[in-house]
């Protein structure tokens, strides 16, 4: 199913994402080899409360704004991760920089 882009609930999650924190995040727990939603999902939780949920696709919405992010800043996919305990998505895509 998924969300809109003209969703209230999409443009919120998009805000997150491609804020200066979210971009960070993403980028810190590339670093750490995590997937790069690993770094955003706490933002997105502590922003948007029980509204970012496994329901109705919105993490895999969340995932997708992050792997736009991550490939728009020049980062390869690298297959797909578990995520932390913590967080609310299960799996996510993991990036590296591509070799040059």
């Amino acid at each position: 199913m998924g969300l809109k882009v003209s969703d209230p609930l999409f443009g919120a999650m998009a805000a997150v994402v491609h804020s200066v924190d979210g971009v960070k995040a993403a980028v810190l727990a590339t670093s750490k080899g995590l997937p790069a939603l690993a770094g955003v999902d706490p933002l997105l939780q502590a922003e948007l409360g029980t509204q970012y949920t496994r329901a109705d696709d919105v993490t895999m919405n969340a995932g997708w704004l992050v792997a736009q992010q991550m490939r728009e800043m020049g980062f390869v996919d690298a297959g797909s991760g578990k995520m932390p305990r913590d967080c609310v998505a299960a799996e996510a895509l993991r990036f590296k920089l591509p070799l040059i």
